[in-house]
């Protein structure tokens, strides 16, 4: 496996999936960044805020709960994060379930919940709108690809520049055009499996950094996919979709420190990185 990441050959030759998969496998520090939408504590017995950006290496026992959240974010308690991503230059994103305001070294600022804050720099001591959807737009989740888009769910069924979109579906929004498309249709098969529209994805994470075409998925509440093998999952589950690929549907990684259920712990926001050496050196184009 090791040979894998540094003979000197293109990702291009590797399934997207297969590469993320065999990475975690292998001992490469991937990782999961992920918020809540509840206080807990964990089965390491730590105390978890919810908005706490808690970060899980997948290589190991290792859990992080604090050097990924910006000091103005433990603040926020009228709120959820209902999306994360953290982007290839190491700036992070947010956005919100209700209408906040946020006070930090830039002053106060006011965000809604049909916006996505951007930190301008890597402590996000800076911090701006990047984006305001329409009114109607409830964003359930989201990822950000440096190239000009933003892949996004949304809480509640609606019509968007008269495209119909269900809480089930991944909406491509191509910027600068105002360009709405259906990234993944719930209604549509994957791989001969169909998630349908009562369905609700509320986190996201697209590893736009090495060309990935899949996303990484997790629903609001328990369920299955209908179909042959049928694949069930809960609310913590992380599951890897393709619509572009014949291994469309794989279940990929679950976090490991939620504890007992006497805390109904939900998975609210996802972002999957990969360390840049990785990618880079020695190694892929």
């Amino acid at each position: 496996m090791k040979n894998f990441f540094h003979s000197p050959i293109k990702l291009v030759c590797f399934s997207y999936s297969v590469f993320v998969i065999q990475a975690s496998m292998a001992g490469v520090d991937l990782n999961l960044d992920y918020t809540t939408d509840i206080d807990f504590t964990s089965s390491s017995s730590l105390s978890v805020q919810k908005n706490t950006v808690i970060r899980e290496k997948l290589s190991a026992s290792n859990l992080d709960i604090v050097s990924q959240t910006p000091s103005w974010l433990f603040a926020v308690r009228n709120a959820t994060v209902n999306g994360y991503h953290k982007d290839e230059n190491g700036l992070r994103y947010y956005s919100f379930d209700n209408d906040i305001v946020i006070q930090g070294s830039f002053g106060s600022l006011t965000v809604l919940k049909n916006e996505i804050l951007k930190c301008n720099d890597i402590a996000c001591d800076n911090v701006s709108i990047f984006y305001t959807f329409e009114r109607s737009i409830m964003i359930d989740a989201f990822a950000v690809d440096l190239s000009g888009f933003i892949y996004f769910s949304v809480a509640h069924a609606t019509v968007i520049n008269g495209l119909s979109v269900f809480p089930a579906d991944i909406v491509q929004l191509e910027l600068g055009l105002n360009n709405y498309t259906l990234a993944v249709n719930s209604q549509y098969p994957i791989n001969g499996l169909v998630m349908g529209i009562n369905k609700n994805i509320d986190a996201i994470s697209k590893l736009s950094e090495i060309g990935g075409t899949g996303y990484f998925i997790s629903f609001k509440d328990e369920g299955c996919f209908t179909g042959t093998p049928t694949i069930c999952f809960n609310n913590i589950s992380i599951i890897f979709i393709d619509n572009s690929t014949s291994t469309a549907v794989e279940p990929f990684v679950s976090p490991s420190y939620f504890g007992t259920y006497e805390n109904p712990v939900n998975l609210n926001s996802l972002t999957i990185t990969v360390p840049s050496d990785l990618i880079f050196k020695n190694s892929f184009e």
